[in-house]
């Protein structure tokens, strides 16, 4: 009778570790799936902003106002980029936007790996911060090629996305009707990864002396 006792106990035992252990199983990998929930980014944001409203104290984007409102889509785009860790690929067709630049210099100088494809035919226009990003030490691809390097993309730490029709350019915030969208999906996030590497690789110091290009 002894015996048998021990056994229903030992028996009950084992169940209760078996049935703890699958518990503690099933407990992390709801954890896991609600931690990445937790992190996934969706976002859409729609421009022009409020002229009237962006810039605080009725500042300008062209005066590199630093006082942007917070309900703005620019506001929320810098935060985006701002909250870089470790790389910002930025595949452009133009960049004109200042507070954009500086951003980007500033990331640059925190320690942050910031590579920048752009068209080569926009270099020479009027606002072009081209030449200051590669003044402040920001390595710049300017490619050329039969049609445009149209894009407008960038991609935050290899796992965020910011794409749409967006140029990023003053008169794209304050007067045209534009789209970004901000997702961290990785199924759309992986292949920018790749197309921004793919462009960069094509337009390396040897092709850009051979005319492919130029750094």
């Amino acid at each position: 009778m002894f015996s048998f006792l021990n056994w229903k106990v030992c028996s009950a035992a084992v169940g209760i570790v078996i049935g703890s252990e699958l518990l503690w199983k099933l407990l992390l990998k709801f954890r896991k799936h609600l931690k990445k929930s937790d992190f996934e980014v969706n976002e859409v944001l729609f421009f022009p902003d409020n002229p009237l409203t962006t810039f605080e104290n009725n500042k300008s984007l062209i005066k590199h106002s630093v006082a942007i409102d917070k309900s703005s889509s620019l506001y929320r785009l810098t935060k985006v980029i701002s909250g870089t860790q470790k790389s910002l690929d930025m595949c452009l067709f133009l960049i004109t936007l200042r507070d954009m630049a500086s951003l980007a210099i500033r990331l640059m100088q925190d320690g942050v790996r910031v590579r920048v494809i752009v068209d080569h035919s926009n270099q020479g226009i009027s606002g072009c911060q081209v030449g200051r990003l590669r003044e402040a030490g920001v390595r710049v691809v300017a490619r050329k090629q039969a049609g445009l390097m149209h894009h407008k993309f960038a991609v935050v730490d290899g796992r965020l996305l910011v794409t749409g029709s967006f140029n990023w350019t003053s008169q794209a915030v304050m007067s045209n009707n534009e789209n970004v969208v901000i997702t961290s999906n990785k199924e759309l996030v992986e292949p920018f990864v790749c197309e921004f590497e793919r462009l960069w690789e094509e337009n390396s110091p040897v092709d850009a002396m051979l005319g492919r290009g130029d750094w």
